[in-house]
């Protein structure tokens, strides 16, 4: 039986990538600076939701061999959110 943690931590890297393109796309039509503040706390929220997913994630490569597959592919897709987020930061400082 596959690990319950593979469908949460694909649940929480489209998420997060969800959210912060929602972010990004309502400061990019309103420029509101409350969105900046706004973002900049989901942004260190999202990070410690998903350090914590992926620490999961890597016990669970160790525990439950047979899906490492599946683990390997679900850590890449959180691990996507940096590069999304480091994107998405160069955006807004332009």
């Amino acid at each position: 039986m596959e690990p319950q943690i593979i469908p949460i931590g694909k649940k929480v890297a489209l998420y997060s990538a969800v959210i912060g393109t929602l972010l990004l796309v309502s400061y990019l039509i309103s420029k509101d600076s409350l969105l900046i503040k706004i973002g900049f706390t989901y942004i260190l929220f999202a990070i410690l939701v998903n350090i914590f997913i992926l620490l999961v994630l890597f016990i669970a490569l160790f525990l439950h061999v047979a899906h490492w597959k599946n683990i390997v592919a679900t850590i890449i897709c959180v691990l996507l959110n940096i590069p999304l987020t480091i994107f998405y930061l160069t955006i807004i400082a332009h």
